[in-house]
């Protein structure tokens, strides 16, 4: 979770949720838009609950030639707001507009919906559009302010150098490569950052990778940039990424482009594991009180969770007993935390010492499954060797990312990964961080997955220092300190309210659980070893660094 804003901005966000709220209420509307950077297209979201159904939609920018939209795409935020009306859980729209020829600056959106041939209602929405601030401008930037010694240098001794076909290296690949082993005489290997050359010889497109992360590379086909092993260490023939990723071993990161690829670089993912045992899942569910949103996630849960063996209990923090007979006919427990302040540290630690079950998936109750076979994909993730947690990709109701996992240290203290980014807009890049399998520095706790006996060797949550916020962040850090790994998976891929059940008083963290947060972890938040630091902190979107 960010740092709290100052409290005149928070005033003003708190007042802006407020009226996107009575906003949504509308049987028609369209999402907030963001501010594109200049991408190839814009990508428009709404909803329209109207009876006949709508059956075309259209949006167009300025004057230019309208484009038809994909309808029925799923909007539970809308089945909330308008239970009664038929089709409301699909009434979602989307479409995709090019932004070539475009100029810099203000700009508007028109969506028209039609039933029937009948004009129902027309929107528009402005945006601003900013090439200055494109990833090839700041790329470009950092190539300016990044010069490497192109000094010539032989390669050095005992190690070898592996590079995809097609590949180039810098000039000061192999004077970085001497320099780095000296520095490190017992290291096994190392792989560097790679970019783009245009057929013009243009740099573009970087790869900036994590420090060692098994679950992503372990999806690659090769390193995208230099890989340089020590000779003792080649297994023959053998692919060595493969070997290196079999035998345990962790290749040192050299966060410097020091390599230039002609050619695209994909990820291949590897084939999901057969089933095997299914342990039992404790899923603990935090309420406050707020039946509607329950009932709607303890509906979803049974028609997606995907997984044999799980059992529920309701963590009931609300004021009142009304819960019961809706738990019952869910075949849900409760554990009753009623009439007390909330602290969800406290509450989990509670429950989660009176379940028996292996596994612990903690979740919030504003949370739904957007597709079948999410708990089953976060039983394979943390049953893996090494694996101390997991979480899911969560999606605001809309469709825009709200989880791809937590970056620590950026815009503030830590940050949900790609919050509010366009999906599609991720799969313009060489490779999309929030559709991969990958290692994170933390999961959030509204669906985090972990064994419970790591969570009660741990101590579980802290409750002095985080009683609401940065609780699953610091105990995530507590599971990497360990010596296990955190992974977020994007096949496991939910809806997420967030905090829509939960007072808005407690929508940001306490100036002291900050201060504990910066205090416990700075080495974190100086360097998170999944997040590359050529990298910005002041956004969540992974944007080259001005």
């Amino acid at each position: 979770m960010p740092d709290r804003p100052h409290p005149l901005r928070w005033l003003r966000s708190a007042a802006s949720r407020l009226v996107r709220r009575r906003q949504s209420r509308l049987p028609f509307g369209i999402d907030p838009l963001p501010h594109p950077a200049a991408p190839p297209s814009l990508t428009v979201r709404g909803w329209a609950t109207h009876s006949p159904a709508p059956d075309r939609i259209t949006i167009s920018i300025n004057s230019l030639p309208s484009i038809q939209c994909r309808l029925g795409l799923p909007r539970p935020d809308a089945a909330l707001r308008f239970p009664h009306q038929p089709g409301a859980e699909s009434c979602g729209w989307a479409g995709r507009l090019p932004l070539e020829g475009l100029s810099d600056g203000t700009h508007w959106v028109r969506a028209e919906i039609y039933a029937g041939g009948r004009l129902l209602q027309s929107l528009s929405r402005s945006f601003l559009l900013t090439r200055a601030q494109s990833g090839p401008a700041r790329y470009q930037r950092w190539i300016v302010r990044h010069p490497l010694d192109s000094t010539a240098a032989p390669p050095p001794p005992g190690w070898t150098i592996l590079l995809d076909p097609g590949t180039r290296l810098h000039p000061a690949a192999l004077s970085r490569l001497t320099a780095f082993a000296h520095r490190h005489p017992d290291a096994a290997a190392v792989y560097s950052d790679a970019d783009h050359l245009t057929p013009s010889g243009e740099r573009t497109r970087p790869l900036f990778l994590p420090d060692w992360s098994p679950e992503l590379f372990d999806q690659f086909p090769a390193m995208p940039g230099l890989l340089a092993v020590r000779d003792s260490l080649l297994p023959g023939d053998a692919d060595p990424l493969r070997a290196l990723l079999a035998r345990g071993i962790q290749a040192h990161h050299l966060p410097e482009v020091l390599a230039h690829r002609t050619s695209p670089f994909r990820l291949t993912p590897q084939p999901q594991a057969p089933p095997g045992a299914a342990p039992a899942v404790q899923i603990l569910i935090s309420s406050g009180g707020r039946l509607d949103i329950l009932q709607r996630n303890l509906k979803a849960l049974r028609a997606t969770a995907g997984y044999p063996n799980f059992e529920i209990t309701v963590i009931d923090n609300s004021r009142t007993g009304d819960l019961a007979a809706m738990l019952s006919h869910h075949g849900a427990a409760r554990f009753d935390w009623r009439r007390r302040p909330f602290d969800f540290a406290a509450m989990n630690n509670a429950a989660a010492r009176h379940s028996s079950a292996p596994l612990l998936l903690f979740l919030n109750d504003d949370v739904e499954g957007a597709r079948e076979g999410w708990l089953r994909e976060l039983v394979l993730q943390v049953t893996r060797p090494g694996v101390g947690a997991a979480g899911a990709k969560l999606l605001y109701p809309g469709g825009l990312l709200q989880h791809a996992g937590i970056t620590v240290g950026v815009c503030g203290a830590c940050v949900n990964a790609f919050a509010r980014c366009e999906p599609d807009d991720l799969d313009l890049r060489p490779w999309n961080p929030a559709e991969s399998v990958r290692n994170v520095a933390a999961v959030t706790g509204a669906c985090l997955l972990t064994p419970r006996d790591l969570f009660l060797r741990l101590g579980g949550f802290d409750q002095k220092r985080f009683p609401v916020a940065y609780n699953d962040v610091d105990y995530c850090l507590r599971v990497l300190e360990h010596g296990q790994r955190i992974v977020y998976t994007p096949r496991a891929a939910l809806f997420h309210h967030e905090a829509y059940s939960k007072p808005l008083a407690l929508a940001h963290a306490h100036p002291r659980e900050i201060a504990a947060f910066r205090a416990r972890w700075p080495t974190f938040l100086s360097h998170d070893p999944y997040y590359n630091p050529n990298l910005t902190r002041a956004s969540p979107d992974w944007e080259v660094a001005d």
